[in-house]
Protein backbone atom coordinates (compact mmCIF):
# COMPACT_ATOMS: atom_id res chain seq x y z
CA UNK A 1 0.00 0.00 0.00
CA UNK A 2 1.09 3.05 -1.05
CA UNK A 3 1.35 6.13 1.76
CA UNK A 4 1.82 9.02 -0.80
CA UNK A 5 5.15 10.46 1.72
CA UNK A 6 7.78 11.80 -0.30
CA UNK A 7 11.61 10.28 0.73
CA UNK A 8 13.93 13.21 1.02
CA UNK A 9 16.10 13.12 -2.29
CA UNK A 10 19.77 12.42 -1.87
CA UNK A 11 21.96 13.09 -4.68
CA UNK A 12 25.52 11.30 -4.31
CA UNK A 13 28.68 12.67 -5.91
CA UNK A 14 31.32 9.85 -6.73
CA UNK A 15 34.66 10.44 -7.68
CA UNK A 16 36.68 7.19 -9.54
CA UNK A 17 39.46 6.43 -11.24
CA UNK A 18 40.44 2.70 -11.65
CA UNK A 19 38.34 1.36 -9.19
CA UNK A 20 37.05 -1.62 -10.52
CA UNK A 21 38.13 -3.65 -7.94
CA UNK A 22 35.63 -2.06 -5.49
CA UNK A 23 33.44 0.22 -7.08
CA UNK A 24 30.27 -2.23 -7.56
CA UNK A 25 30.21 -3.05 -4.11
CA UNK A 26 30.02 0.81 -3.24
CA UNK A 27 27.33 1.71 -5.41
CA UNK A 28 25.17 -1.40 -4.17
CA UNK A 29 25.68 -0.31 -0.72
CA UNK A 30 24.99 3.42 -1.67
CA UNK A 31 21.41 2.31 -4.19
CA UNK A 32 20.43 -0.09 -1.02
CA UNK A 33 20.57 3.17 1.37
CA UNK A 34 16.65 3.00 3.14
CA UNK A 35 14.51 5.64 3.95
CA UNK A 36 16.09 7.60 0.97
CA UNK A 37 15.13 8.14 -2.97
CA UNK A 38 19.25 8.15 -3.98
CA UNK A 39 20.87 9.11 -7.23
CA UNK A 40 24.46 8.94 -7.79
CA UNK A 41 26.16 11.36 -10.13
CA UNK A 42 30.17 9.64 -10.99
CA UNK A 43 33.02 11.95 -12.11
CA UNK A 44 35.18 9.57 -13.84
CA UNK A 45 38.48 10.19 -14.39
CA UNK A 46 39.61 8.82 -17.33
CA UNK A 47 39.72 5.57 -15.83
CA UNK A 48 41.80 2.87 -18.05
CA UNK A 49 40.19 -0.62 -15.77
CA UNK A 50 36.65 -1.62 -16.47
CA UNK A 51 35.58 0.96 -14.08
CA UNK A 52 33.24 2.63 -16.36
CA UNK A 53 31.65 -1.39 -17.67
CA UNK A 54 30.97 -2.19 -14.23
CA UNK A 55 29.04 0.94 -13.84
CA UNK A 56 27.47 0.45 -17.02
CA UNK A 57 26.48 -2.93 -16.29
CA UNK A 58 24.64 -2.10 -12.61
CA UNK A 59 21.28 -2.95 -12.84
CA UNK A 60 20.07 0.42 -11.38
CA UNK A 61 21.44 2.03 -14.18
CA UNK A 62 18.72 4.90 -14.12
CA UNK A 63 19.96 5.81 -11.10
CA UNK A 64 23.59 5.97 -12.10
CA UNK A 65 25.18 9.59 -14.35
CA UNK A 66 28.69 9.58 -15.14
CA UNK A 67 30.37 12.28 -16.40
CA UNK A 68 33.75 11.09 -18.25
CA UNK A 69 36.50 13.08 -18.52
CA UNK A 70 38.80 12.38 -21.27
CA UNK A 71 41.99 13.90 -19.58
CA UNK A 72 42.41 12.83 -15.84
CA UNK A 73 42.19 16.33 -13.25
CA UNK A 74 45.25 14.80 -11.56
CA UNK A 75 43.67 14.08 -8.09
CA UNK A 76 40.98 12.92 -6.05
CA UNK A 77 40.41 16.54 -4.68
CA UNK A 78 40.28 18.32 -8.31
CA UNK A 79 37.96 14.99 -9.90
CA UNK A 80 35.70 16.02 -6.60
CA UNK A 81 36.32 19.77 -7.57
CA UNK A 82 35.44 19.45 -10.55
CA UNK A 83 32.06 16.96 -9.88
CA UNK A 84 31.45 20.28 -7.09
CA UNK A 85 31.12 22.96 -9.99
CA UNK A 86 29.20 20.63 -12.71
CA UNK A 87 26.64 18.87 -10.43
CA UNK A 88 22.51 19.66 -11.63
CA UNK A 89 21.60 19.15 -8.05
CA UNK A 90 18.00 21.09 -9.11
CA UNK A 91 15.47 19.16 -7.30
CA UNK A 92 17.42 17.47 -4.72
CA UNK A 93 17.06 18.06 -0.70
CA UNK A 94 20.63 17.09 0.06
CA UNK A 95 23.79 16.20 -1.55
CA UNK A 96 26.36 13.62 -0.35
CA UNK A 97 30.25 12.79 -0.61
CA UNK A 98 31.68 9.30 -1.78
CA UNK A 99 34.48 7.67 -2.56
CA UNK A 100 34.75 4.66 -4.76
CA UNK A 101 36.09 2.19 -2.25
CA UNK A 102 33.85 2.20 1.00
CA UNK A 103 31.01 0.48 2.04
CA UNK A 104 27.98 2.06 3.60
CA UNK A 105 25.79 0.64 6.11
CA UNK A 106 22.27 0.79 5.44
CA UNK A 107 21.03 3.86 7.62
CA UNK A 108 24.07 5.88 6.46
CA UNK A 109 21.74 8.22 4.64
CA UNK A 110 18.58 8.50 6.46
CA UNK A 111 20.76 8.92 9.92
CA UNK A 112 22.75 12.16 8.41
CA UNK A 113 19.43 13.24 6.60
CA UNK A 114 17.49 12.94 10.63
CA UNK A 115 20.30 14.47 12.17
CA UNK A 116 20.59 17.48 9.75
CA UNK A 117 16.89 17.98 10.18
CA UNK A 118 16.46 17.73 14.00
CA UNK A 119 19.57 20.28 14.97
CA UNK A 120 18.74 22.60 11.58
CA UNK A 121 22.55 21.99 10.52
CA UNK A 122 24.06 22.51 7.10
CA UNK A 123 26.16 19.65 7.03
CA UNK A 124 27.30 16.12 8.45
CA UNK A 125 29.81 14.26 8.93
CA UNK A 126 30.19 10.82 10.51
CA UNK A 127 33.03 8.53 12.15
CA UNK A 128 34.03 5.50 9.87
CA UNK A 129 35.01 1.75 10.51
CA UNK A 130 38.22 2.10 9.31
CA UNK A 131 39.45 -1.73 7.72
CA UNK A 132 42.17 -2.99 6.62
CA UNK A 133 43.59 -5.64 4.32
CA UNK A 134 44.31 -7.77 6.62
CA UNK A 135 41.38 -8.01 8.36
CA UNK A 136 42.22 -5.65 10.89
CA UNK A 137 39.42 -3.21 12.37
CA UNK A 138 39.31 0.45 13.90
CA UNK A 139 37.00 2.99 14.76
CA UNK A 140 38.21 6.46 13.82
CA UNK A 141 35.84 9.56 14.91
CA UNK A 142 36.44 13.24 15.22
CA UNK A 143 36.23 15.86 17.66
CA UNK A 144 32.85 17.48 18.43
CA UNK A 145 34.78 20.05 20.49
CA UNK A 146 35.30 23.88 18.00
CA UNK A 147 37.83 26.42 17.79
CA UNK A 148 37.43 29.09 16.36
CA UNK A 149 39.63 29.00 13.36
CA UNK A 150 39.50 24.87 13.27
CA UNK A 151 38.40 25.20 9.96
CA UNK A 152 41.23 26.88 8.87
CA UNK A 153 43.59 23.95 9.49
CA UNK A 154 41.26 20.82 9.25
CA UNK A 155 37.90 19.54 7.48
CA UNK A 156 35.14 17.63 9.16
CA UNK A 157 36.81 14.58 9.02
CA UNK A 158 36.63 12.19 5.98
CA UNK A 159 35.12 14.06 3.28
CA UNK A 160 33.31 10.53 1.65
CA UNK A 161 31.22 11.06 4.66
CA UNK A 162 29.91 14.42 4.06
CA UNK A 163 26.22 15.32 3.62
CA UNK A 164 25.13 18.60 3.24
CA UNK A 165 21.84 20.33 2.53
CA UNK A 166 20.43 21.91 -0.85
CA UNK A 167 21.18 25.25 0.60
CA UNK A 168 24.98 24.94 1.78
CA UNK A 169 25.88 22.89 -1.43
CA UNK A 170 24.05 26.01 -3.74
CA UNK A 171 26.64 28.06 -1.52
CA UNK A 172 29.70 25.51 -1.69
CA UNK A 173 29.00 25.55 -5.58
CA UNK A 174 28.76 28.90 -6.33
CA UNK A 175 32.25 29.31 -4.76
CA UNK A 176 33.87 26.62 -6.40
CA UNK A 177 32.33 28.11 -10.02
CA UNK A 178 33.94 31.65 -9.04
CA UNK A 179 37.09 30.63 -8.04
CA UNK A 180 38.67 27.66 -9.46
CA UNK A 181 42.32 29.68 -9.02
CA UNK A 182 41.89 28.80 -5.41
CA UNK A 183 40.18 25.77 -5.51
CA UNK A 184 42.70 24.25 -8.29
CA UNK A 185 45.07 24.48 -5.07
CA UNK A 186 43.29 22.32 -3.05
CA UNK A 187 44.50 19.06 -2.03
CA UNK A 188 41.20 18.46 0.17
CA UNK A 189 38.10 19.75 -1.12
CA UNK A 190 35.96 18.62 1.86
CA UNK A 191 37.86 20.49 4.44
CA UNK A 192 36.59 23.74 2.17
CA UNK A 193 33.35 22.51 2.01
CA UNK A 194 33.55 22.60 5.70
CA UNK A 195 35.59 26.23 6.71
CA UNK A 196 32.80 27.76 3.58
CA UNK A 197 29.98 26.06 6.50
CA UNK A 198 31.79 27.58 9.43
CA UNK A 199 32.87 30.61 8.15
CA UNK A 200 28.60 31.27 7.20
CA UNK A 201 28.08 29.98 11.48
CA UNK A 202 26.31 27.01 9.52
CA UNK A 203 26.03 24.32 12.15
CA UNK A 204 28.09 21.50 11.73
CA UNK A 205 26.61 17.63 12.86
CA UNK A 206 29.71 15.40 14.17
CA UNK A 207 28.00 11.77 14.34
CA UNK A 208 30.45 9.36 16.37
CA UNK A 209 28.53 6.55 15.15
CA UNK A 210 30.79 4.93 12.51
CA UNK A 211 28.27 4.36 9.52
CA UNK A 212 30.54 3.37 6.82
CA UNK A 213 33.34 0.72 6.34
CA UNK A 214 36.56 3.18 5.16
CA UNK A 215 38.96 0.37 3.17
CA UNK A 216 42.22 0.60 3.88
CA UNK A 217 44.92 -0.20 0.89
CA UNK A 218 47.56 0.85 -1.27
CA UNK A 219 45.91 2.98 -3.11
CA UNK A 220 43.77 4.76 -0.39
CA UNK A 221 44.52 8.89 -1.49
CA UNK A 222 44.85 9.75 1.97
CA UNK A 223 44.01 6.73 4.39
CA UNK A 224 43.22 6.49 8.22
CA UNK A 225 45.48 9.39 10.22
CA UNK A 226 46.56 6.79 13.03
CA UNK A 227 48.00 4.33 10.22
CA UNK A 228 51.51 4.60 9.82
CA UNK A 229 50.97 5.48 6.13
CA UNK A 230 48.48 7.82 6.77
CA UNK A 231 50.91 9.33 9.11
CA UNK A 232 53.71 9.57 6.96
CA UNK A 233 51.27 11.22 4.54
CA UNK A 234 50.47 13.87 6.93
CA UNK A 235 54.64 14.88 7.55
CA UNK A 236 55.02 15.39 4.23
CA UNK A 237 52.52 17.60 3.47
CA UNK A 238 53.78 19.86 6.47
CA UNK A 239 57.03 19.46 4.99
CA UNK A 240 56.64 19.62 1.65
CA UNK A 241 54.57 23.16 2.32
CA UNK A 242 51.16 21.52 0.61
CA UNK A 243 49.45 21.54 4.20
CA UNK A 244 50.68 25.47 4.27
CA UNK A 245 49.27 25.90 0.62
CA UNK A 246 46.32 24.44 1.21
CA UNK A 247 45.88 26.58 4.54
CA UNK A 248 46.31 29.69 2.25
CA UNK A 249 43.84 28.65 -0.43
CA UNK A 250 41.10 27.76 2.46
CA UNK A 251 41.87 31.21 4.36
CA UNK A 252 40.97 32.84 1.12
CA UNK A 253 37.96 31.03 -0.03
CA UNK A 254 36.69 31.98 3.36
CA UNK A 255 37.60 35.75 2.77
CA UNK A 256 35.94 35.97 -0.67
CA UNK A 257 32.67 34.27 0.97
CA UNK A 258 32.93 36.82 4.00
CA UNK A 259 35.46 39.53 3.25
CA UNK A 260 35.88 40.47 6.88
CA UNK A 261 35.65 36.92 8.53
CA UNK A 262 37.75 37.55 12.06
CA UNK A 263 39.85 35.07 11.89
CA UNK A 264 40.71 34.23 8.01
CA UNK A 265 41.57 38.27 8.43
CA UNK A 266 44.30 37.71 11.09
CA UNK A 267 45.79 34.65 9.61
CA UNK A 268 45.97 36.75 6.44
CA UNK A 269 47.98 39.96 7.91
CA UNK A 270 50.34 37.06 9.78
CA UNK A 271 51.70 36.69 6.51
CA UNK A 272 52.82 39.94 6.21
CA UNK A 273 54.78 40.06 10.01
CA UNK A 274 58.41 39.71 9.51
CA UNK A 275 59.95 36.11 9.20
CA UNK A 276 60.56 35.60 13.15
CA UNK A 277 57.09 37.55 14.41
CA UNK A 278 55.70 35.97 11.86
CA UNK A 279 55.92 32.73 12.94
CA UNK A 280 55.57 33.11 16.60
CA UNK A 281 52.56 34.83 15.85
CA UNK A 282 51.12 31.83 13.45
CA UNK A 283 52.18 29.55 16.39
CA UNK A 284 49.83 31.55 19.34
CA UNK A 285 46.84 31.73 16.85
CA UNK A 286 47.28 27.62 16.18
CA UNK A 287 47.59 27.13 19.88
CA UNK A 288 44.73 29.39 20.68
CA UNK A 289 41.78 29.22 17.53
CA UNK A 290 43.45 25.84 15.87
CA UNK A 291 42.62 22.12 15.23
CA UNK A 292 40.25 20.74 17.53
CA UNK A 293 42.18 18.36 19.22
CA UNK A 294 45.01 19.75 21.71
CA UNK A 295 47.93 17.36 20.18
CA UNK A 296 46.70 18.73 16.24
CA UNK A 297 47.23 21.83 17.61
CA UNK A 298 50.47 21.81 19.70
CA UNK A 299 51.62 20.14 15.95
CA UNK A 300 50.26 22.66 13.76
CA UNK A 301 52.00 25.15 16.20
CA UNK A 302 55.42 23.26 16.22
CA UNK A 303 55.34 23.40 12.35
CA UNK A 304 54.21 27.02 12.50
CA UNK A 305 57.54 27.77 14.66
CA UNK A 306 59.87 25.78 12.12
CA UNK A 307 58.49 27.35 9.30
CA UNK A 308 56.27 24.61 7.85
CA UNK A 309 52.88 26.78 7.91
Amino acid sequence: MTTGVRLPRCLVLLASYNGAQYIGEQLDSILAQRGTDVSVLIGDDASTDATLHIVEQMQAADRIRVLRRNVGSGSAAQNFSQLLRDADFSGYDYVALSDQDDIWLPDKLRRAIDSLAASSAGGYSCSVLARWEDGTESVFSQSPCLREADFLFEGAGQGCTFVMTASLFETVQAVFRQRPDLTSLLIYHDWAIYALARVQHIAWVFDAEPLMVYRQHAENDTGARHSIDGVRRRLRLLANGRYARQVAAVCELCLHLVPDERRSSEWKRLQTSTAILQRIGKALFCLRYGRRRSADRLLTSIAAIVGWL
